[in-house]
């Protein structure tokens, strides 16, 4: 329906996602299924455009600076690190002891640092997402047009392109074949 959503489709259609299943409570929340949930509400401000639902390297940096009291760099800095288990152990308990200390529950903030650290194996920036985005709206806003080969290669090997049926704003564009 919107830009935004597109840049979130390209953040979640892969294969951690996928895995994770984030996909789903964040689809049927972005449909008015089910309400937005929140492990605690502090979480609120960092994940609300995601209905609830870690999605973007800022939402965890939001995340960890929110309950745990992080600066923002300092929780980049755990962000990044979040692949290196001989690490993981020290930066959970710390996380957990200070998010503890500033009133979040124990069991919030352990199942906050999961989700977080489940985020690790799939994780993209919002910018990175986007930069993907913008050539597949203009080739979907161009009727197919601009792809690499383009039309010359698609009538060189009898293929058809087909763009998909997207809204943006008040622009929409239909699927329909290239030939």
């Amino acid at each position: 329906q919107r830009f935004d959503d597109l840049i979130v489709d390209i953040s979640l259609f892969r294969p951690g996602p996928v895995k994770s299943d984030m996909i789903t409570p964040y689809l049927r929340r972005r449909s008015a299924f089910e309400r937005p949930t929140y492990i605690h509400p502090g979480l609120r401000g960092p994940l609300q455009e995601t209905y609830g639902v870690i999605v973007f390297h800022e939402q965890v940096i939001r995340a960890l600076a929110a309950l745990g009291g992080y600066t923002e760099t300092y929780a980049d800095h755990i962000r990044r690190h979040l692949d290196r288990d001989d690490l993981l152990p020290g930066f959970e308990a710390d996380f957990i002891e200070r998010a503890v200390a500033r009133g979040v529950d124990r069991d919030a903030a352990a199942e906050v640092w999961h989700a977080v650290t489940q985020f690790a194996s799939f994780g993209f920036c919002k910018a990175h997402a986007a930069a993907f985005a913008v050539p597949a709206i203009t080739v979907v806003l161009r009727g197919g047009r601009g792809r690499a080969g383009g039309q010359k290669e698609d009538d060189r090997v009898g293929a058809a392109a087909r763009a998909p049926a997207i809204s943006v704003g008040n622009v929409s564009a239909h699927a329909r074949a290239i030939r």
